[in-house]
């Protein structure tokens, strides 16, 4: 009877490798695929005349809202939005078309917004300027939750933004045709924003809270 038994226990392993193999196999394809690192588009790429291509979430940052203002050679200017590093900080860099230069006065709106729990914490812009004419040849961003930025080529000491931190309307213009630039780059830092309980925790904490007291008190009552 035992040998019975323990020849029906081995057939059973018998017929389970089968399935434990492709389980294992599943598991390990699994494994694989989330270490594999994940492409990201790590550069968005757009010009002042078409900016469809700036408005993509980068990351934990979200551009959109681009709006140009201009004409002549400006509207082919170009667009770079990259992430730096160390940490959540990021590079909006507008540079001139073919290595020209900015020589009409232009303005250009778009709108940042940081995702995934982050919000905005400070930003700092700094420019490329071919000449030294006076006056120099000004950059300026105009925030409602920033103090203003002008840069002339001189990398401006990070400002932090004021509240909400959630979404910055930004707008970029400049007007110098005695004087030339090539480019400018706005840098901006993000930082965790607080967490939060989601909401359906509090309840079931004070649903289990309020089932344990009954217990308690029935069985008070029981003992008594």
């Amino acid at each position: 009877m035992e040998k019975l038994i323990a020849t029906h226990q081995l057939l059973s392993i018998m017929r389970l490798k089968p399935t434990l193999a492709s389980s294992g196999l599943l598991l390990s394809a699994a494994l694989i695929s989330l270490a594999a690192p994940s492409e990201s588009k790590a550069v968005l790429n757009c010009t002042f005349g078409n900016t469809s291509g700036c408005s993509s979430p980068e990351s934990n940052l979200s551009f959109s809202n681009f709006s140009f203002t201009g004409g002549g050679a400006e509207s082919v200017d170009g667009i770079q939005i990259s992430k730096t590093g160390p940490g959540e900080i990021y590079t909006i860099a507008f540079n001139a078309a073919g290595g020209g230069q900015f020589d009409t006065d232009a303005a250009l709106n778009f709108k940042i917004t940081p995702i995934n729990g982050y919000r905005l914490s400070a930003a700092g812009a700094s420019s490329t300027v071919n000449t030294f004419d006076n006056p120099l040849f000004s950059f300026v961003y105009t925030s409602s939750n920033l103090p203003t930025l002008t840069t002339n080529g001189n990398t401006i000491t990070p400002l932090p933004f004021t509240a909400p931190k959630t979404t910055s309307n930004i707008l970029l213009s400049w007007n110098n045709p005695s004087a030339t630039a090539s480019g400018t780059s706005l840098f901006v830092k993000l930082e965790q924003g607080p967490t939060t309980v989601p909401g359906p925790l509090p309840l079931l904490g004070a649903a289990s809270a309020f089932g344990f007291a009954r217990k308690m008190r029935n069985r008070t009552r029981t003992s008594v």
